[in-house]
């Protein structure tokens, strides 16, 4: 994905760093149908392609304008080049009329000018107006995509401008604004392509002959039907202009503050350049707490004061797919069964099992949440085996030793005895060992699978790496004697533990930053370490907060779903930081594997006990995850691709 940004921002200005990652989706989009139409249409301008979007909830469609970041630079510099002398003549393909000249001069140059305004602006205004109908001569692309039903529509004409105007209004076609359409997007020849709720057209400086017409009628309709996904994103998109246009001076600030302050911070950590950790985390106390926070902010007071769209949709992490969870067990009933009850029974309890943890004041939540993210991942891997069962409670009870650190914790928040941080943190596997060992009668488990389940998840973390090498051996016995792939569950539970970076365990408010970062000075003298740790936090509630969810592609890559209101050169920096930290667990993973020489026992583990056979080429591929020759775990981690992943098994988009 990083190569794909790069090529947009900065080879082909696209789009830019500042742009959420919807937009940037978009102009991606964009930028595909452009090369599509330019390989039969030679000299087409990039900026003389429209993306509409149907903003009616029910009824005769309204078709709003999507402006991207290309098209705002244009009409920026068309802006300031008519200010000094309006002369349209000067550009090919596009000719007014002398009264057209005259009228643009005095009521549209002269007026905008007197009103810190711009064609922009004045195009906003009309398009996201709240009664605004259909631009494109009135209403004329609403009635096409209206008659449409739903189905690939394409409409040509040669000379767009001289089209009537469509009558489902009565009041008269506003001149001005159809002059500044006619003078950005030229007066020639037009194709007009509506599918679903999403539109596009394309000006030309020329009419084009029959075979031009016919190839492009053809690349569009296969550029149609690769595209379903823009129709979920719909709402999102209306939110996103509402607020465009509501807050466009802020939009303007926020786009300087990210050019001049954040991006030449973050460029060098996205490029690799160096990694200046201290100038990040001075920039993010002011971009992510002030600039940010403002935005948001912002953001939910127009949507909150618009009657027209307070039914807008929620993006979330989609729901457990039950027929995986029954295909994780072989579809046995006996383990199905006992998953479903033992779930319902947790849940009820959730309040003894993980209540205190979500009072810990820097951590992304590891309560029940986190515990069905990881459920969901390790159906996503394809295992199917039925004593995969002790690895799916582990991946349930793992961090409920989290209990006793969030008191620690508390204790030194609060005074200034207790256990140093360092000390504290390094005890929540054990202290996970020793509730499940106690509770897990209580709490529904059978005797024979708790001291499986308790070791899991004392290993699991890696302050108990040193540990795990020094009872390598004892491990290795108790998981024959218990006919389970006991190594390779610690190893992987640590792997599913270090992929949940989604945005449901980020506890949902920049507060939360800015109360980290004032305890991190509170701390500082009572305990450096924790005061530093609560500082380098506020990055890993970001990276949290960029992804909605994670999935495994069919070819077993590991796929995470950008946060699509999330400023792009945010995404970029989460997403190398979840990749860093992800090859940080796998690296300590494969030394455990490599100075224990378990390469071996992991893969007769996998081979004999899950059932996976061995390739030609000696690696084992399970899901997302690969062992290679040496037994060492490899995974692949990209962005979505709209083209390649299904949205809808990404997400789930609810009214």
């Amino acid at each position: 994905m990083i190569k794909r940004v790069k090529d947009l921002v900065e080879r082909e200005k696209a789009c830019s760093w500042h742009d959420s990652y919807l937009r940037f989706l978009i102009s991606e989009l964009k930028q595909d149908l452009f090369q599509n139409v330019k390989k039969v249409i030679r000299d087409l301008d990039r900026s003389q392609i429209a993306i509409l979007f149907n903003n009616s909830i029910l009824g005769f469609p309204i078709l709003k304008y999507y402006f991207t970041f290309d098209q705002e630079v244009k009409f920026e510099k068309i802006w300031s080049q008519d200010c000094k002398g309006f002369h349209p003549e000067a550009e090919d393909g596009i000719s007014f009329s002398e009264d057209e000249k005259s009228f643009f001069q005095e009521n549209v140059i002269n007026d905008l000018k007197g009103k810190d305004k711009n064609y922009l602006r004045e195009l906003v205004t009309l398009s996201f107006g709240v009664e605004s109908p259909a631009i494109i001569k009135k209403s004329l692309a609403a009635n096409i995509m209206c008659s449409s039903g739903g189905h690939f529509t394409f409409t040509y004409w040669d000379y767009w401008a001289k089209l009537p105007v469509y009558k489902k209004y009565p009041e008269d076609y506003p001149i001005k604004y159809f002059l500044i359409e006619k003078r950005f997007f030229s007066n020639r020849a037009l194709i007009l392509c509506t599918k679903g709720d999403f539109a596009i057209f394309i000006a030309f400086k020329r009419p084009l002959n029959r075979s031009q017409i016919s190839i492009t009628y053809k690349r569009l309709n296969r550029f149609f039907n690769r595209i379903n996904w823009i129709n979920d994103l719909i709402w999102l998109i209306r939110e996103e202009t509402f607020f465009f246009l509501e807050e466009y001076e802020l939009h303007l600030e926020f786009t300087k503050y990210v050019k001049e302050n954040v991006y030449p911070i973050l460029q060098d950590y996205v490029y690799k350049k160096s990694k200046r950790e201290e100038d990040i985390l001075k920039i993010f106390e002011e971009f992510i707490t002030k600039r940010l926070k403002e935005r948001h902010d912002n953001k939910e007071k127009v949507i909150n004061k618009k009657e027209e769209i307070n039914t807008i949709a929620k993006i979330e992490s989609p729901p457990l797919n039950d027929m995986k969870l029954h295909e994780l067990f072989n579809n046995k009933p006996s383990y199905i069964n006992r998953v479903y009850k033992l779930r319902k029974k947790w849940l009820d309890q959730r309040d003894n099992i993980w209540y205190l943890f979500n009072n810990i004041p820097e951590m992304a939540l590891h309560n029940e949440i986190h515990s069905q993210n990881l459920e969901k991942l390790l159906t996503e891997f394809f295992l199917k085996k039925e004593n995969l069962f002790i690895l799916w409670a582990a991946s349930w009870l793992h961090d409920v030793g989290l209990f006793e650190y969030a008191e620690k914790i508390t204790q030194l928040i609060k005074t200034k005895k207790g256990d140093s941080f360092a000390e504290v943190r390094k005890l929540h596997g054990e202290i996970s060992y020793k509730r499940i060992i106690d509770n897990g009668k209580r709490w529904g488990l059978l005797e024979e699978d708790i001291k499986a389940i308790a070791t899991i998840s004392k290993y699991h973390t890696s302050y108990s790496t040193d540990k795990l090498k020094d009872e390598i051996s004892n491990l290795i016995t108790f998981g024959k004697s218990e006919e389970i792939p006991l190594i390779f569950f610690i190893l992987s539970l640590r792997v599913l533990d270090a992929l949940d970076i989604q945005i449901n365990r980020w506890q949902g408010s920049f507060e939360k930053i800015v109360n980290i970062l004032n305890l991190s000075k509170k701390m500082r003298n009572k305990d450096s370490n924790f005061s530093e740790y609560l500082r380098l936090q506020m990055i890993h509630f970001i990276k949290h907060s960029a992804f909605i969810s994670v999935r495994i592609s069919q070819a077993g890559e590991v796929v995470y779903l950008p946060n699509f209101e999330m400023p792009l050169i945010l995404v970029i920096f989460s997403l190398i930081k979840a990749q860093e930290d992800i090859k940080k667990e796998l690296k300590v993973n494969n030394n455990v594997i490599r100075e224990c020489n378990l390469g071996e026992e992991i893969k007769n583990e996998v081979k004999e006990l899950i059932g996976y056979k061995e390739h030609k080429n000696g690696k084992i591929k399970i899901g997302g995850l690969t062992i290679d020759n040496n037994g060492q775990f490899q995974i692949r981690i990209r962005c979505f691709n709209p083209i390649k992943d299904d949205l809808r098994q990404m997400c789930k988009v609810s009214m």
